[in-house]
């Protein structure tokens, strides 16, 4: 005797004869999840490739190019901020021959110029590792695609480890990823 499973909507007496979810075979759910996350993959592959592309492009590798050089001269150029300071600072010390306040305020001057140049290379940093995280080609957003790739099927175990949740409703299944780090994407 074969045995067959079947979900039903909590909700299946007070919906009248307009729910066509009322039970569901569990044979059925799956292959409509399978549909689901496939379609999903499938996006997600279109994604991907689209981020590779640009990732590639000319303008994209100029805008890195430049970045990488914005970060050096602002290294380079705290370097120098900080030594003209170390250098006021000393002649101060050693020299009193430039008055006590106009020492300070150059001082003061030298430091903000400082900052602001920190805070300059480390909003691009900033920028650039939030890119590698949530955005880029490598990142955990494109990571069930990559693991549908190196398997080449959906199995069982590849499931498990990418579906975080099936919402069953009137419009069919809806599937999302599981998260796999704080701040990825859920995709729904």
């Amino acid at each position: 005797m074969k045995r067959s499973v079947y979900y039903i909507c909590p909700q299946r007496d007070g919906a009248g004869s307009s729910c066509p979810n009322k039970s569901k075979s569990e044979s059925k759910l799956k292959k409509q999840v399978f549909c689901a996350l496939s379609d999903k993959i499938k996006q997600l592959g279109v994604d991907y490739h689209d981020i590779l592309a640009y990732e590639k492009s000319p303008y994209f590798l100029r805008k890195m190019a430049e970045q990488d050089k914005l970060i050096l001269t602002y290294g380079q150029e705290i370097v120098r901020q900080f030594q003209l300071f170390k250098q006021l600072y000393e002649e101060s010390v050693s020299n009193h021959t430039i008055r006590s306040a106009d020492t300070q305020g150059l001082l003061r001057h030298l430091e903000h110029v400082r900052t602001s140049l920190q805070e300059r290379m480390m909003g691009i940093v900033r920028s650039r590792d939030n890119y590698q995280a949530n955005e880029s080609s490598g990142s955990g957003k494109f990571r069930p695609y990559h693991m549908f790739c190196e398997c080449n099927e959906l199995i069982p175990q590849v499931l498990d480890e990418m579906v975080g949740k099936v919402f069953v409703d009137f419009d069919g299944v809806r599937v999302s990823w599981k998260e796999t780090k704080p701040n990825n994407y859920v995709i729904i």
